[in-house]
């Protein structure tokens, strides 16, 4: 028969408290630099947000378009904005840009899965959405966004009218509308739907999503 005396139990009893003392603290820790380098990153897409806005409306100047693309500040070397959440990728040429409506400057920003909508380059704070792929299969909810989205036959992702026009004309030196594309059979149209979540605004000191975790969103 075995024993353990007092001692022993107190022992063991201690170390499995100090065990769970540092399972805690690793765990807070962990929490803490996450959402403290989600931050950072958030930051850093709505700074690229403000500079394309400013780099957009400098470069018009002369122009004085109605509307700029990104992927016409990349072809110009005037900007180069990558997504702060992964650093191979740039971000959406086609579906991010600057409109000029009176003396306003608006911007939207898309990277990845993260959006920057329409905000006004003179606002103070800026909020920034997680968006899911827009597909054809029905979701409903209050964040549910839905559109009339065209894209290339083989092509994944969808635009507005105006984007996937302006996006199929710059890639194949064409001057098409979007009923010419349509009647050739080069624009796939659908009705789609996507979810678009606030995550964060400018000014936060914390995050209520953690980056890693927003694919299970949708």
């Amino acid at each position: 028969m075995v024993s353990l005396n007092h001692r022993g139990v107190i022992r063991y009893e201690f170390a499995a408290i100090i065990l769970v003392v540092i399972i805690i603290i690793v765990y807070i820790v962990y929490r803490f630099i996450g959402s403290n380098q989600d931050v950072n990153q958030y930051n850093v897409l709505i700074t690229n947000a403000r500079s394309f806005g400013k780099t957009a409306y400098n470069y018009n100047m002369e122009d004085q378009k109605f509307k700029i693309y990104l992927k016409e500040m990349f072809d110009t070397d005037q900007l180069k904005i990558k997504n702060p959440f992964n650093q191979s990728e740039k971000c959406d040429e086609f579906a991010s840009k600057v409109e000029f409506i009176g003396a306003d400057s608006i911007v939207t920003l898309k990277c990845g899965n993260f959006l920057i909508d329409r905000f006004t380059l003179s606002n103070e704070k800026v909020d920034v959405y997680y968006v899911t792929d827009w597909t054809v299969k029905s979701k409903s909810g209050d964040n549910v966004e839905s559109m009339v989205g065209y894209k290339d036959k083989d092509g994944k992702d969808y635009y507005n009218a105006e984007e996937f026009v302006y996006k199929y004309n710059i890639l194949n030196k064409t001057n098409y509308d979007i009923n010419i594309l349509k009647s050739k059979g080069l624009a796939v149209e659908n009705v789609v739907y996507r979810i678009k979540t606030k995550i964060f605004t400018e000014g936060d000191k914390s995050c209520k999503y953690k980056a890693a975790d927003l694919n299970k969103i949708g």
